[in-house]
């Protein structure tokens, strides 16, 4: 069955699509029904902090001072940081000897939360280490565990010693 428009002749194949199309072609034309229009509520969008006073608002210290407290943490870690760490490929690491080899106050990124906490509260017992040699002379050591990957890379850059920051990943 078909439905014709009695204003312009169009064919529609339902009774629902004849209604649509003269909403829409013929709105107001020859008397028809007005589309009522429904008053939209319009909600105020809540105000969300910027990057700068986002901890003040939660009672913490503000942005900026975390910002400048984990520089001072960095920088005191760098002057302390070893040489070159000790671990072999295919050997077995323990907690004391991974804590010997990063100083006291160093921090761990938390891979997929975006945090660092102390490594020394992240460790388990003991670890399998894997290192790789890559071509700019650096080596990236990885020491998997029962729950946890511990990682980072360590070389030389312009002359100096550097440690990448530890990463862990939870298994």
């Amino acid at each position: 069955m078909q439905y014709e428009c009695d204003i312009c002749g169009f064919t529609a194949h339902t009774e629902g699509g004849l209604r649509l199309h003269k909403k829409v072609n013929h709105n107001n034309a020859e008397g028809e029904n007005p589309v009522k229009a429904e008053p939209i509520e319009v909600k105020q969008p809540t105000k969300v902090p910027t990057k700068q006073n986002r901890r003040s608002a939660d009672g913490h210290e503000d942005y900026a001072k975390l910002i400048e407290r984990k520089v001072k943490l960095y920088n005191d870690c760098k002057k302390n940081w070893p040489k070159m760490t000790s671990f072999k490929n295919g050997d077995k690491a323990t907690k004391v000897a991974i804590l010997k080899s990063f100083p006291g106050e160093a921090e761990i990124l938390i891979i997929h939360k975006n945090t660092s906490k102390p490594l020394k509260g992240l460790l388990e017992t003991s670890y399998t280490v894997e290192v790789t040699k890559m071509k700019n002379d650096w080596r990236r050591v990885r020491l998997t565990g029962k729950k946890s990957i511990l990682s980072w890379k360590e070389g030389i850059i312009k002359g100096k010693f550097k440690v990448t920051y530890p990463m862990v990943r939870f298994i």
